[in-house]
């Protein structure tokens, strides 16, 4: 399923250049401005956000508590919920549960104050894709881990290794960031022997 289909809730609009410039803020923020590229994302959740946002929790639950999703950002208590399964593969480098903290991060930073639209879905369930949370929350974390950036000319390999993203995901950002090439216009070419008798 594409990303921009996924079921989420009406928000203020954003587009991807937006959100983009916003997750390469925040992660300015936690790295310092240091050049890095594979982003310690269980460090952000564990230290860096409880740091820099005063009453942030997180919790580790077990499937079982909640079985319906791999985790949830809960803009009325300031805090993300995490399948034990998925923070345990974060903490191992797992590409899609890096991507899953990443992604409730994104709720955090771009949802965390719209409280009611939170609690609120399109009357007949066609959300544009622009005011859809879960595809700017999933446009967040591919830039939160791996910004536009530091991304371009790479190929999906490269993304996936550096970056610590799942191969879905770097095919998506490889996508992204390599260039459309230009169209190629055919002209008539002369040879040596037209040019020469052409003076």
């Amino acid at each position: 399923m594409s990303q921009c289909m996924k079921e989420g809730f009406c928000v203020s609009g954003r587009s991807e250049f937006e959100i983009r410039n916003a997750a390469e803020q925040v992660r300015k923020l936690f790295t310092d401005g240091t050049d890095i590229r594979y982003l310690d994302i269980v460090r952000i959740l564990e230290h860096k956000m409880p740091e820099a946002f005063p009453g942030f929790r997180y919790e580790i639950v077990s499937p079982s508590e909640m079985p319906d999703r791999e985790a949830e950002m809960n803009p009325f208590e300031f805090c993300i919920r995490i399948q034990e399964p998925i923070y345990a593969g974060a903490m191992n480098g797992d590409g899609h549960c890096r991507f899953t903290i990443a992604h409730e991060l994104g709720h955090f930073f771009l949802h965390r104050t719209q409280h009611l639209a939170f609690g609120k879905k399109a009357e007949n369930g066609n959300i544009p894709t622009f005011k859809n949370s879960e595809w700017q929350a999933d446009v967040f974390a591919r830039n939160l881990l791996a910004p536009f950036s530091a991304t371009r000319g790479m190929v999906a390999l490269q993304i996936e290794i550096l970056f610590g993203v799942s191969r879905k995901v770097a095919d998506i950002i490889a996508e992204t960031v390599t260039p459309t090439p230009a169209p190629i216009f055919r002209t008539t070419v002369q040879t040596m022997e037209q040019m020469m008798f052409a003076f």
